[in-house]
């Protein structure tokens, strides 16, 4: 009698025992990847109707991985089918995905029901959450292994108490929440943004300005017996300046673009845990900056519609004037 398959794709592997599978693929989660079918042959097990049970845990063992997967810094393939996770907050760990069959075997439900919950805890569709769990847990990571170098047996051995450290963290922080002090630290990256912000309407203001005069210094130049090299050559200025004002303005978009995410990785944090601070003070503040970045945006668009459409003007009247 041959265990019924529980992976489906189109290539097939054979495994005498359970023993045998966890050699070669010691994670569930690197074999679903490689989207192996697998037919165990190891009747014992599953005549005494071990199969479901290791096979549970076995399954519910990649949570683990997911979630290492989710926090890490990064990851690379090593040898025998596992996944090396790279997890950095003050100093560098690697966590190797590395099951044996005596700790599978072995593993209580308590414990497998724990990982899977973590996992889940860690799913949320929140991003800011989702970071802020990040931190937390690759700080707890740090505070219970010295090593720099450890397995997930290793973790799986101190998995409850990994959890025990990381709430421990997130208790502590959200203990250490001043509103004050976060009402200071907000007002401070408020005034620093738009600092920079005016910075960058007092530049664009200064080059719309510019881009006019610059215009019309270069067509006083042409004349009726101005040579064509010369108009070319004042053509071409016109034009390279053009050119370096649209990659000046292609790089204040990308800063634009950094200012908008961090306004809106701080909106979310103040609207999800300190909901009367962000809608008593913080808002309106909001609102402003937001308001700013839209007149930056819209200066940096004017001004390259303008000075393009100068450049096209030029191109044209130069055209009919020496068509002519």
């Amino acid at each position: 009698m041959i265990p019924e398959i529980f992976f489906s794709n189109e290539n097939i592997i054979f495994f005498a025992n359970y023993e045998e599978l966890i050699k070669i693929y010691p994670s569930y989660y690197k074999l679903e990847l490689e989207k192996k079918e697998v037919f165990l042959l190891d009747l014992k097990i599953f005549l005494d109707g071990q199969k479901d049970n290791f096979t549970k845990s076995y399954k519910t063992i990649k949570y683990l991985d997911l979630l290492l997967n989710r926090i890490s810094l990064d990851k690379k393939d090593t040898i025998n089918h596992t996944i090396t996770y790279e997890i950095v907050q003050k100093k560098k760990i690697l966590i190797q995905n590395f099951l044996d069959f005596e700790i599978l075997y072995n593993l209580d439900k308590k414990l497998l029901s724990l990982i899977k919950m973590s996992y889940n805890r860690f799913n949320s569709k929140n991003e800011l959450d989702k970071e802020i769990r990040t931190t937390f847990l690759k700080k707890a990571i740090e505070d219970t292994f010295n090593e720099e170098e450890i397995t997930f047996i290793d973790v799986i051995k101190k998995f409850e108490r990994l959890i025990q450290q990381y709430e421990i963290i997130t208790r502590a922080y959200i203990e250490e929440l001043n509103t004050e002090k976060v009402k200071y630290d907000y007002e401070k990256r408020i005034q620093e943004i738009n600092e920079k912000l005016s910075s960058m309407i007092g530049d664009i203001h200064t080059k719309q300005i510019i881009l006019p005069i610059a215009f019309v210094i270069g067509t006083a130049q042409i004349k009726d017996n101005t040579p064509g090299s010369l108009v070319f050559m004042i053509f071409l200025g016109l034009f390279v300046f053009t050119c370096l004002l649209t990659m000046y303005s292609n790089t204040q978009k990308k800063l634009v673009e950094s200012v908008k995410n961090n306004i809106n990785y701080w909106e979310k944090f103040y609207k999800t845990n300190l909901k009367t601070l962000y809608k008593n003070e913080i808002k309106m503040k909001i609102s402003h900056i937001q308001d700013i970045i839209k007149k930056v945006e819209s200066g940096m668009f004017h001004t390259l519609l303008l000075s393009w459409s100068l450049i096209i003007i030029l191109m044209i009247y130069l055209i009919l004037k020496y068509s002519s």
